[in-house]
């Protein structure tokens, strides 16, 4: 398995009262982070919803080589964050805090194009030191597969899940872990999006907790830019209606909730 990182994006949360699903007791806003990376064309900057923070999405490589948006690939018509041929994201804002004792929820789009599979690229949730919380990792080991993998507050990995045979290139795929402490689990899910369902790929009933979720990070191998990212989100809650053995792929961008 080969893992890369490249860089770190950290992003703030305002507070306010909401109930987590489940019987889980009061809990703050929902949506803990939020990035659509909505912009221009080559634009190598974008405005996250949550706290609606500035990313400078890759400030050493400057101009064309950098990390950017693309309209070319997009889910919903929009673009989607590609990595510049000189380096991943590097790029900094206010940290967010996850309960690492709760439930939450993590989701994202991806797409690599077949000239670029080999290298795989990381989607990772990190501590406010740059440790290691929770990664989903495609191609990870060759084309059609992927890995989620979840590290303990001790920093020791205690999931490592890799399915096999389950993505091609050049198609926009969805991805999530949900963590639910009311049922005890970690679910991570699955799926085409042009199929519109996600599909439990593993469950791991485990009472141990993630270690703290302060940060976010994207990194890809150098070289190429054939690899995107739309519609990040963090949740402090495992999102109803995410459960079971399947549930219907988000068919429009996230909403702050």
């Amino acid at each position: 398995m080969r893992f890369h990182r490249v860089g770190s994006v950290q992003l703030g949360v305002t507070i306010a009262g909401k109930f987590e699903a489940g019987g889980g007791g009061p809990v703050a806003d929902l949506t803990l982070m939020l990035a659509h990376f909505d912009g221009a064309d080559n634009q190598p900057t974008t405005t996250d919803e949550v706290p609606t923070v500035l990313w400078d999405l890759d400030p050493a490589a400057g101009g064309a080589s950098e990390s950017h948006l693309d309209t070319a690939q997009s889910v919903f018509g929009g673009s989607a964050l590609t990595c510049g041929t000189s380096t991943g994201i590097d790029a900094t804002a206010a940290s967010f805090v996850s309960p690492h004792a709760g439930s939450w929820t993590y989701e994202v789009f991806y797409r690599i194009s077949a000239a670029d599979f080999s290298g795989g690229m990381a989607v990772q949730l990190l501590t406010a030191a740059g440790e290691n919380s929770a990664w989903f990792q495609p191609g990870a080991g060759a084309e059609n597969d992927f890995a989620f993998i979840v590290w303990n507050q001790a920093g020791a990995i205690f999931i490592i899940n890799t399915a096999v045979g389950v993505q091609n290139a050049d198609e926009w795929y969805y991805a999530s872990i949900v963590r639910d402490v009311v049922a005890g689990t970690y679910d991570q899910y699955h799926g085409l999006v042009s199929g519109g369902v996600a599909t439990r790929q593993f469950q791991d009933a485990v009472a141990t907790d993630a270690r703290n979720m302060e940060r976010f990070n994207w990194s890809a191998n150098i070289g190429s830019d054939g690899r995107w990212i739309e519609e990040s989100r963090f949740s402090r809650v495992a999102r109803p209606g995410y459960s079971g053995a399947s549930y219907a792929i988000p068919a429009a961008p996230f909403v702050l909730d």
